[in-house]
């Protein structure tokens, strides 16, 4: 199978340089794994299935199916180590008819794509951090601002981006590891909380019977999870790509994984 019936020389050229290395590729999955969702998401989960208990377990279980997923994407990975992503693999699973794939795949990611969506919230928060109470279109057009800058910095002075996004990456793993700390904190009874311990006792109490409410939570949390395959759209940027995706991509997922859990 050879998507797009390139030679491997030619899918795996990397036009701007191979710049990425292990670090980059890691923090790339964290960064985008510990963005907007894994801060907003935890209490709406809590909130659609009714208590901590049900909420940890199903973290536990999209954990679990976000294993499953990267395992999937490292074999079609090591099969075809070139950018694209699902847009790759599908045209070399579903040869026939030609394009058939990339179409439905561009139409999905038209339609059903959900960047916007993220940086819609993103000028929301920076919004309510500035104290402006503002309307719909001025965040859309904060949102369409932070789009515009980001393509251009990553199109225009790729390095210069890569070197961006590990800052901030090491940034949200030390303001995670802080919101850790202070849980710590608190259960170790030093502070005004008056019971540390009020949502371990009974933690499944209150639980939802919905299967609904269950769904719709786990649709969430594996939302949260989501980033562990960013690797594969860029690996013709990726050094010795094989070897870099089988390293990062489980280390990237895992090192989550542990921060969310502390």
């Amino acid at each position: 199978m050879n998507p797009e019936e390139l030679t491997l020389e030619e899918g795996t050229a990397g036009g701007m340089g191979r710049y990425l290395g292990v670090t980059s590729c890691t923090l790339l999955i964290v960064g985008r794994i510990i963005g907007i969702a894994i801060f907003s998401t935890p209490s709406s989960v809590l909130s659609s299935v009714g208590s901590v208990g049900a909420s940890l377990m199903l973290w536990v279980l999209g954990f679990l199916l976000s294993f499953c997923g990267l395992f999937i994407w490292l074999e079609f990975g090591t099969m075809f180590p070139r950018s694209g992503g699902e847009k790759v693999y599908l045209e070399a699973v579903y040869t026939k008819p030609k394009y058939l794939a990339t179409v439905i795949f561009t139409v999905n990611a038209i339609i059903l794509g959900f960047t916007a969506a993220g940086c819609i919230v993103f000028a929301s928060n920076i919004l309510v951090a500035a104290g402006q109470d503002a309307g719909s279109w001025t965040e859309r057009g904060i949102a369409v601002g932070v789009m515009i800058f980001v393509t251009l910095l990553h199109g225009l002075t790729p390095k210069i981006g890569i070197l961006l996004m590990n800052v901030l990456s090491i940034f949200k793993i030390i303001l995670l590891l802080f919101v850790v700390i202070s849980g710590w904190v608190v259960l170790s009874g030093k502070t005004r909380v008056a019971d540390p311990y009020v949502n371990f006792r009974n933690a499944f109490t209150g639980s939802s019977t919905s299967s609904n409410d269950y769904a719709t939570a786990t649709i969430k949390v594996l939302d949260a999870y989501a980033g562990w395959s960013n690797v594969n759209y860029v690996m013709n940027n990726v050094r010795n790509p094989v070897r870099t995706l089988k390293i990062a991509g489980p280390l990237g997922l895992a090192r989550q994984e542990f921060h969310l859990f502390i």
